[in-house]
């Protein structure tokens, strides 16, 4: 054999084994378990790849859904499905109508409420007019309420004066206690018209503590014990009030 037949068959040798590898590494490319292998991972790697991602146009779901404009976007289309829902809008009519029925309560509480609040000042005013008539009527009874007394008084007064007039000028006592009797018969008139009355009781009356004082006590035969047997000084009353006790004397 010659050098260059040697040099041929070790050249097909060579390529014989090639061939084999290339057969085996095709056969593995081929197998569907390790092309599934290889397409996870080539996907995955692919999925991952920004500028692939950017490329296709692949947008993560959560970042779509967190988006501020997606957001409100999908709010407002939300809103609006509730808005039109007839039970939504059944529940607003119905909430419009206690509304309404509340306001014009509250109009009309509020009208009673200004009506009262005038009457009120109203009757305070008229109050306070009738405490100022009345404190103006006090004030003037203590001033005047002794006018008329006084003006039933004068002609006692002018009486007096004509008595002591009539006792300079003349010596007649008969005179004297005439005029002296008819003045003390028009002071008690004016006495009487102005509600003061006599308390005068009489020798043998019992004697009454409500309207008489008891200065002495004397022993009396013939008078039963308790009677009234002098009277000292007449007592008076203005219309049932005592204003002063007869004063008498009494029989033990």
């Amino acid at each position: 054999m010659t050098k260059k037949q040697s040099k041929t068959i070790s050249q097909e040798e060579e390529n014989s084994v090639t061939a084999e590898h290339l057969a085996d590494a095709n056969a593995v490319d081929h197998d569907p378990v390790t092309m599934e292998a290889q397409g996870t991972t080539d996907a995955n790697a692919v999925d991952r790849d920004p500028v692939t991602m950017e490329a296709q146009g692949t947008t993560d779901t959560n970042a779509v859904d967190r988006d501020p404009v997606t957001m409100e976007a999908q709010g407002t289309t939300d809103t609006n499905a509730v808005d039109h829902d007839p039970v939504t809008i059944e529940a607003q009519d119905a909430t419009d109508v206690v509304i309404e029925s509340l306001q014009k309560k509250i109009a009309t509480l509020t009208q009673t409420v200004t009506e009262n609040l005038d009457k009120a000042q109203r009757a305070q005013a008229e109050l306070d007019n009738v405490r100022k008539r009345t404190q103006r009527d006090i004030e003037n009874a203590h001033k005047y309420g002794l006018e008329r007394f006084v003006h039933e008084l004068l002609p006692v007064l002018d009486s007096l004066e004509l008595g002591i007039q009539a006792l300079a000028n003349t010596n007649d006592i008969k005179s004297s206690l005439e005029g002296m009797n008819m003045t003390m018969k028009i002071f008690s008139t004016a006495l009487e018209k102005s509600g003061v009355q006599k308390i005068s009781p009489n020798v043998g009356d019992t004697f009454d503590p409500d309207w008489h004082e008891a200065i002495a006590m004397e022993e009396q035969e013939k008078i039963e014990s308790g009677a009234i047997i002098n009277i000292l000084q007449k007592g008076y009353q203005l219309n049932g009030r005592l204003i002063r006790s007869a004063k008498v004397t009494i029989a033990k």
